[in-house]
């Protein structure tokens, strides 16, 4: 894998662990909540996240596997 290529694919990693981070803070929240109501805002808070974050985990497991076979020169 080239350096542009392990640039690329670090960014595209610290984009998924701000999401991450993002859904351990809210499950602390969650688990915190006094309130039902409060407690199903942050379920569905992760849930969103969660939701965005699997097609950006696809996409760098595609990107690294690409490029470590040499495939990846236009990605």
């Amino acid at each position: 894998m080239s350096g542009e290529a392990f640039a690329k694919l670090d960014e595209k990693l610290m984009e998924i662990e701000l999401g991450v981070r993002a859904i351990d803070f809210l499950a602390t929240i969650t688990v915190q909540a006094h309130d039902p109501l409060e407690r199903e805002r942050s379920g569905l808070c992760i849930q969103w996240v969660a939701e965005r974050l699997l097609p950006m985990i696809n996409e760098a497991a595609h990107f690294a596997e690409d490029h470590s076979r040499g495939r990846g020169a236009g990605t």
